[in-house]
C-alpha cells in the first residue's frame, strides 16, 4: 500500500502545482482540485492504512489548494477552509472527514 499512499501525495502535489498557473475563478479551481485529487484519495481510503502524519501532510496540501484557489497567501488562517458551516467556515473536504464518513 506504500505505492498507493505515495501515488495520493504525489497526485495531489502535481494538481497543486497546476492550480499555481491557472487563472481561473476559485469555484471552478476548487471543482477542479476535488475531481483530480479528492477523488484519488476518497477510492484509496478504504484501501490503506493511512497515519496521523500522512494525513496531517494530506491536509496541508488540501489547504493549500484551497488558499491558491482563492489566490490568498500561504500564511492566511487555515480554519475558514475547514471548519463547519455553522462555524462560519466552508467545510471543504477533509481527508479525515472521507474516512470517517465514508
Amino acid at each position: 500500500m506504500v505505492k498507493t499512499e505515495q501515488r495520493v501525495l504525489t497526485k495531489t502535489r502535481e494538481v497543486l502545482g497546476l492550480l499555481t498557473h491557472r487563472p481561473l475563478e476559485s469555484k471552478i479551481v476548487k471543482e477542479l482540485f476535488h475531481s483530480m485529487t479528492v477523488s484519488v484519495f476518497r477510492f484509496s481510503a478504504a484501501q490503506v492504512r493511512w497515519n496521523k502524519a500522512e494525513l496531517d501532510q494530506l491536509r496541508s496540501l488540501w489547504v493549500q489548494a484551497y488558499k491558491r484557489a482563492e489566490n490568498l497567501p500561504k500564511g492566511t488562517a487555515s480554519d475558514i477552509f475547514i471548519f463547519p458551516e455553522k462555524r462560519g467556515g466552508e467545510k471543504l473536504s477533509k481527508p479525515t472527514n472521507i474516512i470517517c464518513t465514508d
